[in-house]
């Protein structure tokens, strides 16, 4: 009797002790596997983030290519296929309202997958007021999650503005730290009331024709609205260039190329779509021209041409003298390095500058626009964030 309740004894012990070994290892498992899930939450949540700023960087270089695509026939930069004009972006058809202000609803739509092709992004790009911005708004994450678990997106909202290459450029129709002189037809005009002249000369700026019309756009003649001045603090600087790129010291004395731009010569040229030793003739056409910073080193004497456009103007740069007949239209501005002196039938809607002495006996209309240096401005512009406006939630 005594050794069958010894038995019992040890067979209630040995249960109670095996219960209690299945108690502690069905929490430990169970620590385990609620362990295991959170790793793989948080692993998809961070997957899912990560598809977002995928996406945000997506947009971001779409919208700064400037690699020139082919749209109805019409060559023009990557990222302008994406915007109407004032800046807003088109809708997800590439469609553009014909009111301006109606392109504020706007929204232009990108799906794609992240690297991870279980992860996508959807972003949104929109504009209703350019002035303030592009707003981005990216989705990141998949929708069927291992086991249904956190399966929430997230998302990332952001603004950018645009951020331009070109922070100055000259406020004059014609400028030059040396001498001036206009004879022929030439009309010079700035009538923008910006505190910049027709003319702002080192040295001398003077004109042997006389003065008619009311505008360079009404077939006048001589200097019409600032007329010019001679600016001291001109004189001595220097914009003679040389060999590309410069060499250090050189590319610093080059003042007069940093007062027409505020940036260094070799900025510029490490900018410039084009650097050439061939004829600007050969860059006519919106297609060649428009949106661009050509560089001709020495190109000669022919400019024939139409370079750039009112809403599309290119920077001309020719690093050399010129003495031109040619027929041609600026939309823009042009900067010779050496002399320019030119005797034919020109028109330059934006600017001249030159570092030595400008002698015109042509018909030349020069007018300075001061929207066509907005549009110049954003040449080579890209968007960059806004500090303080990054988002991100669930």
């Amino acid at each position: 009797m005594i050794k069958h309740q010894k038995g019992t004894a040890t067979l209630f012990v040995s249960v109670v002790a095996l219960l209690i070994m299945t108690i502690v290892a069905f929490f430990v498992n169970r620590s385990t596997i609620s362990d295991v899930l959170n790793a793989l939450t948080m692993n998809q949540s961070s997957k899912s983030f990560e598809a977002a700023e995928a996406g945000l960087n997506f947009a971001l270089a779409k919208i700064n290519d400037e690699t020139l695509v082919t749209i109805a026939g019409v060559q023009t930069q990557s990222f302008k296929q994406y915007f109407c004009t004032g800046n807003y972006v088109k809708d997800s058809t590439n469609g553009c309202n014909a009111t301006l202000t109606n392109n504020s609803t706007n929204k232009y739509i990108f799906n794609e997958n992240a690297p991870d092709s279980a992860y996508d992004f959807q972003v949104t790009m929109e504009s209703p007021d350019p002035t303030k911005g592009l707003i981005i708004t990216s989705i990141g994450g998949k929708d069927n999650c291992l086991f249904g678990i956190n399966c929430n997106k997230k998302t990332i909202k952001t603004t950018f503005a645009i951020a331009p290459f070109l922070t100055k450029l000259p406020p004059d129709a014609i400028s030059s730290p040396g001498s001036v002189t206009i004879g022929g037809s030439t009309c010079a005009e700035n009538s923008t009331g910006n505190g910049g002249f027709a003319v702002r000369a080192g040295s001398s700026a003077s004109t042997t024709n006389n003065l008619n019309g009311t505008g360079c756009t009404a077939s006048g003649n001589g200097f019409h609205g600032a007329i010019s001045t001679v600016d001291g603090s001109l004189q001595g600087m220097q914009g003679g260039l040389g060999a590309m790129p410069l060499s250090s010291s050189a590319n610093d004395l080059q003042t007069y190329f940093q007062y027409v731009f505020g940036k260094s010569p070799n900025e510029m040229y490490a900018e410039a779509d084009v650097k050439a030793s061939d004829s600007l003739s050969n860059y006519s056409g919106c297609a060649k021209s428009c949106g661009k910073i050509i560089w001709l080193n020495n190109p000669g004497n022919n400019l024939a041409g139409t370079f750039g456009t009112l809403d599309d103007p290119v920077i001309v740069i020719i690093n050399g003298s010129v003495d031109t007949s040619s027929n041609f239209t600026i939309n823009g501005l042009l900067y010779v390095s050496g002399s320019l002196t030119t005797n034919g039938n020109q028109t330059v809607n934006g600017a001249i500058s030159v570092a030595g002495a400008y002698n015109s006996q042509g018909s030349i209309d020069i007018k300075y626009d001061k929207s066509i240096f907005d549009a110049a401005k954003k040449i080579h512009a890209g968007y960059t964030m806004l500090g303080g406006a990054w988002r991100d939630w669930q």
